[in-house]
C-alpha cells in the first residue's frame, strides 16, 4: 500500500494522524507557522520524506529540514515530524494477530526511527479477543500492526503493515506457537467459513511443523 493511500485509510477509518501531503503543499504551510520567529529556530524543524512509499521497518524516508526537502523532493509525500523523546524517539504498536490484540512500546535511545538503532521493545500487554465486526482493518489481513507516535494525550498513527515480525517482541514469548495458529485460523474460518471445515489431521500436521520449526505457518498447506 502506497504511503498517501495509507493516510487516506486511517482517515477514512477515523484515526488521528500527523499533517502529511506533497512536500512543495505542506511545508509551506508548516513553515508560515515560525514567519515571526528566529530563522535559526525554523531551519532546525523537519520534516519526514518518504522516497519508497511502499518501505515498512524505518527503511525508504528521510527526516530533512524544510529547505532540504524543498529542494530535493519537492513531488515526494512527506510527514510532518513530531519528536517523541528528548533523546532517541518512542512509537507504540497495536498488534493484531488472528482475533488476539496486543500493545507494544519501541524505543531508539540513538535514532530519529523508533525501530532503528539501539532499539528496546517493551510488550505492555493484550486485551484478548475482539469482534472481528468492529475491529478496523480486520478484513486485510490475518495480522496487522499499526504504529503510532504520542503527542500528549492524543495518538496519532503513522504506519500500517500488514505481515509484522513478532521475533523479540515479547508477543511470541506471551503466545506459544500453536496459539498463534489457532487465533489465525479463528481469523480464516471467519473470513472463510470453508476453512472451519479442515480435517483435524491436517490441522496437527500443521501445528507439529510449526512446534518444530518455531515458525508459523499462516495457511494450512
Amino acid at each position: 500500500m502506497l504511503r498517501s493511500a495509507m493516510f487516506t485509510a486511517f482517515e477514512l477509518a477515523g484515526l488521528l494522524t500527523p499533517r502529511h501531503g506533497l512536500v512543495r503543499d505542506l511545508v509551506p504551510v508548516l513553515r508560515a507557522e515560525y514567519v515571526n520567529y528566529p530563522e535559526e529556530l525554523w531551519q532546525m524543524m523537519q520534516v519526514v520524506v518518504h522516497i519508497d512509499g511502499q518501505a515498512h521497518a524505518g527503511e525508504g524516508k528521510l527526516a530533512l529540514s524544510y529547505a532540504e526537502a524543498l529542494a530535493e523532493y519537492p513531488k515526494q509525500f512527506v510527514v510532518e515530524f513530531l519528536p517523541t523523546a528528548n533523546i532517541g524517539s518512542v512509537s507504540y504498536r497495536y498488534l493484531r494477530i488472528g482475533l488476539r490484540t496486543f500493545f507494544l512500546r519501541s524505543n531508539s535511545l540513538d535514532d530519529w526511527r523508533s525501530n532503528c538503532g539501539d532499539t528496546r521493545i517493551e510488550y505492555l500487554g493484550s486485551t484478548g479477543s475482539i469482534n472481528p465486526e468492529t475491529t478496523l482493518f480486520f478484513d486485510l489481513s490475518p495480522m496487522i500492526a499499526i504504529d503510532y507516535v504520542q503527542l500528549g494525550k492524543t495518538f496519532l498513527a503513522l504506519d500500517l503493515n500488514i505481515a509484522p515480525g513478532l521475533e523479540g517482541t515479547g508477543v511470541d514469548k506471551a503466545m506459544p506457537p500453536v496459539a498463534i495458529f489457532e487465533t489465525v485460523a479463528e481469523w480464516f474460518s471467519v473470513k472463510r467459513p470453508s476453512f472451519s471445515n479442515l480435517s483435524s489431521e491436517k490441522r496437527s500436521v500443521s501445528c507439529n511443523k510449526t512446534n518444530k520449526t518455531n515458525k508459523t505457518n499462516w495457511i494450512p498447506s
